[in-house]
């Protein structure tokens, strides 16, 4: 976690609230950052928000997301 916090630019407290999500709604240059910091492709972030399973279109707390090259996320709880 310190590495890609250190990576991203950003507080290693700042990547703890977004996963726990306490920052919902993170900065796009945050997401940008965090997205090159776990090498994962801007485009492949936008499939997987077209990509829901839910019929509301929205993931839920949780979840399991496929990441290519990094196994998997579980998307974060959001209050």
């Amino acid at each position: 976690m310190v590495d890609i916090a250190a990576e991203a630019g950003i507080s290693v407290e700042t990547l703890r609230k977004i996963e726990t999500g306490r920052i919902p709604t993170p900065a796009f240059f945050t997401v940008v950052a965090l997205a090159n910091a776990v090498g994962v492709p801007l485009d492949e972030l936008r499939d997987l928000a077209d990509s829901t399973d839910s019929a509301d279109g929205v993931r839920g707390a949780g979840e399991t997301v496929p990441v290519a090259n990094q196994g998997s996320v579980s998307l974060p709880a959001v209050s």
